[in-house]
């Protein structure tokens, strides 16, 4: 059975992989990183893979928040901790997008907090960015 959703998702893993080394990059980057804050609407089942999740949803942001709609790299999404109320801490680093300044790209990533992506799992878990740091 197709399933659109893991066909986007290994869409931009591989398009992220792939644009670093293959597009060449016009504008001088120094790679940024950034911690956000988010919360999923409901709780995650223990089989989730949290590293796909987290992954999926950031690129969706940034892809869907880029006015090129990418090339797009990061290094992957690493989870810092949970709190007690089920928030996820989460660094992201090395984010770049080709023709970008690492200040636009960050002005965009910023741009997050207060959206609501959904994920890649079923039943869909809607991940909320609360805050946004670069």
């Amino acid at each position: 059975m197709f399933n659109l959703k893991s066909w986007l998702a290994l869409l931009a893993a591989s398009a992220t992989l792939s644009t670093a080394s293959v597009i060449p990059n016009t504008v001088a980057k120094r790679d940024i990183s950034c911690t956000f804050v988010i919360s999923p609407s409901i709780t995650p089942d223990p089989s989730t893979n949290l590293e796909q999740e987290l992954n999926w949803i950031f690129i969706k942001s940034l892809l869907d928040a880029s006015p090129t709609g990418g090339p797009i790299h990061h290094a992957g999404s690493i989870i810092v901790s949970v709190s007690d109320d089920g928030k996820y801490t989460v660094t992201d680093s090395e984010i770049t997008s080709t023709g970008f300044t690492d200040e636009e790209v960050a002005a965009t990533v910023t741009g997050f907090q207060g959206t609501t992506v959904t994920g890649l799992t079923t039943p869909a878990i809607d991940w909320t960015y609360e805050s946004v740091v670069c």
